[in-house]
């Protein structure tokens, strides 16, 4: 008796940075072929296929944390080095097993279970994708610098990088919005290269730098070597509205009622998740996808529905809520497609300790590793030596998922 037609089903991953990259390896070395051994189909039906499909604006793999060094000179670190083609990380795979997208999703419909796609190349054509399990991976970015993603296709972040190295030789006045992380980091590279020279200040919207990510004393500790460095930091003032100038400089005006021109203005004051797609059914009151923090399944969203990264409730914007939450993740995906047979449930349990580390300039740092505090040169020497741009093939070719996670 002939045996029927496989049935294909779509495991869709959505987004191409660390996250969906990471899981789509995991998905198709350890994940896919677990639910296959376990697989008894009758002998006139095929066991399924199942087909990942990434699904991501950028063709490459862009290395954000480095971004900090890159947009102050070429010289410091090239800004090509921070793109890697994604698809040169998945030439082992038969492409049976795995299709890339490059598009830009903007449509999920949870009832048919499809997302549509609006393609990069040609003529922005849409695509309807049928899925049986979703990832959504999709991170998060600044409305207004596209130096912080590549939401929007990797050239606008190029012509970023181009338009920073023009102007910033030339620039007198520097402002940096923002007293997280990323705006003390690029204040520091910036005081590195120019505080001798130009007047650079950093705007703080809170009454210390890093509220939120590290202990008072660690906040005005950046706040000291930045100061060093020659960056004013001014407290409690947030940018209220900006004005682009004819001669390319900027008006900013400030909560405190008081306005800065900036020859070059550097707006670092937090990114906004990639979930317009959405359904608004489906995301908490800081649009983010809504996810149980225990399992990372979304249950509203129907069966074999997941999030991963800054673009999902349980995270707090961290890598470490990457990296932590894949192995539970991928262990409750397994479970879910073979219906019980394979893997198994595995709960997700935050790291609740002190982990952040912040380098300031080229030498120095603040930061904690498991509510340790740690010596501003090893902070450097961990992470602000290269910010880890050498490992940018490793993770595009999915090195950190060689091995299953237990």
């Amino acid at each position: 008796m002939a045996t029927t037609a496989a049935e294909q089903r779509n495991i869709v991953v959505l987004g191409g940075g660390m996250a969906g990259i990471g899981v789509s390896h995991y998905l198709l070395r350890h994940t896919i072929p677990a639910v296959k051994a376990v697989s008894s189909p009758p002998a006139v039906t095929a066991a399924a296929d199942y087909k990942v499909i990434m699904v991501s604006p950028s063709a490459h793999l862009y290395w954000t944390p480095a971004s900090v060094r890159a947009l102050v000179s070429e010289k410091l670190l090239p800004s090509e080095k921070l793109f890697s083609p994604i698809m040169d990380g998945f030439t082992s795979y038969a492409p049976q097993s795995f299709r890339f997208i490059h598009g830009t999703t903007v449509g999920m419909d949870p009832d048919a279970r499809t997302v549509e796609v609006q393609l990069a190349t040609g003529m922005k054509e849409r695509s309807t994708i049928p899925y049986h399990a979703l990832i959504i991976a999709t991170g998060a970015s600044s409305p207004t610098n596209p130096i912080w993603s590549v939401t929007d296709g990797e050239e606008a972040t190029k012509q970023a990088y181009t338009t920073l190295h023009h102007r910033l030789p030339e620039a007198r006045t520097i402002v940096v919005g923002g007293g997280g992380g990323a705006g003390v980091e690029t204040a520091g590279e910036l005081g590195a290269e120019y505080g001798k020279t130009k007047e650079i200040t950093l705007l703080s919207g809170s009454a210390r730098l890093l509220e939120g990510r590290l202990r008072p004393a660690l906040g005005e500790a950046a706040a000291s070597q930045l100061g060093r460095l020659g960056v004013q930091v001014r407290h409690q003032t947030r940018v209220q509205t900006v004005t682009a100038n004819a001669d390319g400089s900027t008006s900013l005006a400030l909560s405190d009622g008081s306005s800065l021109q900036a020859d070059v203005y550097v707006d670092c004051t937090g990114l906004r998740s990639n979930t317009a797609f959405v359904p608004a059914a489906l995301l908490d009151g800081q649009q983010r996808v809504e996810t149980d923090p225990a399992t990372l399944r979304v249950t509203k969203a129907g069966p074999r529905v997941y999030a991963l990264g800054s673009c999902a409730s349980y995270a707090d914007g961290g890598i470490m809520d990457v990296w932590n939450a894949t192995g539970p993740l991928m262990w409750n995906v397994e479970y879910d497609l073979s219906e019980g047979r394979a893997g198994r449930e595995k709960r997700y349990e935050k790291n609740q300790k002190e982990m952040f580390l912040v380098p300031v300039g080229r030498k120095g740092g603040v930061g904690a590793l498991f509510g340790w505090k740690i010596p501003g040169v090893a902070v450097w020497m961990i992470k602000g030596r290269s910010y880890f741009i050498e490992t940018i093939e490793s993770h595009r070719d999915g090195g950190m998922y060689k091995k299953k996670k237990s």
